[in-house]
């Protein structure tokens, strides 16, 4: 029974993914199943590690301590019978959960998680309460049945519907798989909505519905995942020889490109299986096209949060990463801290990592990366990263002209099974896990979003101060030198607003609020042209602009307003005609531009304050309070707290920037350098 403290992943290949057989021991220390070691030194035709890569000893013995230990293994799980074992605590799930209908161990039952509930012995549970789909199945078990599970997937659809879809559908590519396009319906592909919508099917209420959001770099295979999950969903397997596809390439890509250019929601409502599943796709992260496709998908999801689609709440939030990844750059500690700067605090314990271009090996380097990058996600109970991994080439039919076809076709199987039994962990989270609400990520995606348009206001206001300032300075000056109204004369610079065409690099078109002439959604305003749906309005009146104006003030063009400046000559009575004949004397002239730099410094203040409570509001509802956006201001807003001698609330800001310290300095240069371009 020793063999039991070891879970199935313990003792699994890291080649075939199955319980060891006649496992040898490399000089790296790795095992692996002795057949697997020679198939893969035949496939790659050399002497190397499947896992390391190191070089290896041509014949390395028999690892027979671990081969006790996976029959030891194998024997008590025939002897238990049809019992399962939780890969949790590696205890017999012999308790059934009548409020999660899902078999448990007795540590399990001991749990948080299943505090107050009631358990049954799982022999007196009816038939109707148990669940053999892998879809439903809650409870993670043992790699024998997990493969039994999956083995029988062909119960749920049959072959004759796959058949039939096969049928409906359109063919890509001809191959081994060969790869199909879902008949499916597609809206919003024409309309300037913040999203697009792709169908598969038609929902029913009645079945439980899962929604997941994948995140990501370009490049990381988010597409080829997403396809992975249909192709799960209907019950293909391998010997099928068939892909089906979902996933629409919207426009022709360079690698430098996502192949997704816009957010993209997917409902797969297939009739015959158990759960329906709507995913929400977005553009790969850091791509050429620039910071403005990232704030493009913060937009699009908080509308998207705000439609009638009534995306209120979500299971899991899908991180997907290469396996390969180690050492992290500027640019992917800025995309996976643009990513975090997305979610409201509650979603962490519903953020997972997908690890894709997998061999089935622990990705430790990626693992350490993810760690340093601090990157919140859910945990097992261990305190380590829930964390699934997948293949990406299960439905690649390039052939070799080189590659043996039985060494073909056993790579292709060992992709096949590796991104499969990384599904079926998948969904069994899926299935476990509580769906989280998006209203506070919808709050800190309005706060961030005021935030930035309270600076670009605030930093227009003090430049118009300045300019005040500068003209006070020049009249008082003029009046020094010219003590008699008739003799007064002046030339000073002064400010004033110009519409002026966007920079379309930047953004398409801009909201403007024409009685502050300030700019109150820009860059981003691009979808909408019902002004009163536009994310900056709530309760029909702009949260942003100086008067906060009803949306009537306010329009949607392809320009902004830009303070600018001119000189300006005059005389005493000019200044007189300016201020509609108020002034008497030269003091008064000083008063009128004293009294309009008060009203200023007042605006100032009233801009400043707001800023700073989108930034308290961020560290108290934002999973991620100090993102690289908000620091990047950081240094501005410190200086003009100090300014209005709110001391402490300066010390509040100088403290967040010390807490990012440097290990946020490299990526907020890179940050910087991008929005320079």
């Amino acid at each position: 029974m020793a063999s039991l403290h070891l879970s199935s992943e313990e003792l699994s290949c890291p080649v075939c993914c199955e319980i060891f057989k006649s496992p040898v021991i490399l000089s790296c220390s790795h095992s692996v199943c002795e057949e697997c070691l020679q198939q893969f030194w035949r496939t790659t035709k050399t002497q190397e590690c499947p896992v390391c890569r190191r070089s290896s000893k041509l014949e390395p013995p028999v690892n027979l301590a671990l081969k006790n230990l996976c029959e030891s293994f194998l024997k008590d799980i025939r002897s238990s019978g049809s019992e399962e074992i939780c890969s949790l605590h590696n205890e017999k799930l012999k308790l059934f959960c009548l409020e999660d209908k899902q078999p448990v161990c007795v540590v399990c039952r001991d749990s948080q998680k299943h505090a107050n509930h009631t358990f049954r012995p799982i022999s007196e549970v009816g038939p109707s309460y148990k669940v053999s789909s892998p879809l439903l199945c809650p409870s993670i078990t043992s790699k024998e049945s997990h493969l039994q599970s999956w083995s029988s997937r062909k119960n749920m659809i049959s072959l004759n519907k796959i058949d039939e879809i096969r049928k409906k559908s359109i063919l890509i590519e001809d191959g081994n798989p060969a790869r199909y396009c879902l008949q499916k319906n597609a809206d919003n592909l024409d309309h300037p909505e913040p999203y697009r919508k792709i169908t598969f099917g038609n929902r029913d209420r009645q079945k439980p519905h899962k929604i997941i959001l994948m995140v990501g770099e370009t490049g990381t295979g988010k597409t080829t995942l997403i396809n992975a999950m249909i192709n799960y969903m209907l019950g293909v397997q391998r010997e099928d020889k068939i892909w089906f596809e979902i996933t629409d390439d919207q426009s022709d890509r360079t690698s430098v490109h996502s192949q997704t250019s816009s957010v993209t929601v997917y409902g797969f409502y297939p009739q015959e299986s158990p759960i329906h599943l709507t995913i929400i796709d977005t553009p790969g992260y850091g791509d050429t096209r620039g910071i403005d496709l990232e704030k493009k998908i913060t937009k699009s999801l908080l509308s998207l949060s705000k439609s009638a689609e009534v995306i209120h709440e979500i299971h899991a939030v899908c991180l997907v990463i290469k396996a390969t990844q180690n050492r992290l750059s500027d640019r992917q500690i800025y995309i996976f801290d643009a990513v975090q700067s997305l979610f409201g605090r509650n979603i962490a314990e519903n953020i997972v990592l997908l690890f894709t271009y997998s061999d089935g090996a622990r990705p430790k380097n990626a693992l350490m990366a993810v760690k340093e990058a601090k990157i919140k996600c859910a945990v097992n109970d261990k305190n380590q990263p829930v964390f699934f991994l997948f293949n990406n080439c299960q439905s690649k039919a390039d052939e070799d002209d080189d590659e043996d076809e039985e060494d073909r076709e056993q790579r292709l199987n060992q992709s096949w099974k590796h991104s499969f039994k990384g599904m079926m962990q998948l969904f069994k989270f899926l299935d476990t896990i509580q769906p989280k609400s998006l209203k506070m990520t919808r709050d800190v995606l309005q706060k961030r979003k005021q935030l930035e348009a309270n600076i670009s206001n605030l930093k227009a206001r003090v430049q118009t101060t300045e300019l005040k300032q500068n003209e006070l300075k020049k009249t008082q000056e003029a009046l020094e030198k010219n003590k008699e109204p008739a003799n007064f004369k002046y030339e000073v610079e002064v400010p004033y607003k110009e519409w002026v065409d966007i920079d379309t690099s930047v953004a398409k078109a801009a909201m403007c609020c024409t009685i502050c002439e300030e700019n109150c959604h820009y860059p981003g305003c691009w979808w909408t042209s019902d002004l009163s749906w536009c994310s900056s309005m709530r309760n029909n009146h702009c949260t942003v602009c100086t008067n906060k104006c009803h949306f009537s003030k306010h329009i949607k063009a392809a320009k902004i307003y830009v303070t600018k400046t001119k000189k300006e000559k005059g005389t005493y009575e000019d200044l007189k005609k300016k201020y509609d004949g108020k002034i008497g004397d030269g003091k008064c002239v000083v008063k009128m531009l004293e009294e309009e730099l008060q009203e200023l410094e007042k605006e100032k203040i009233k801009l400043v304050n707001e800023a700073f409570h989108c930034v308290e509001t961020l560290e108290q509802i934002a999973l991620n309070a100090d993102s690289l956006l908000t620091l990047q201001n950081i240094d501005f807003l410190i200086e003009k707290m100090k300014e209005i001698n709110e001391s402490e609330k300066a010390g509040t800001l100088e403290n967040i920037k010390k807490r990012a310290g440097e290990r946020k300095q490299g990526p907020l240069g890179y940050l910087t350098r991008f929005f320079k371009k």
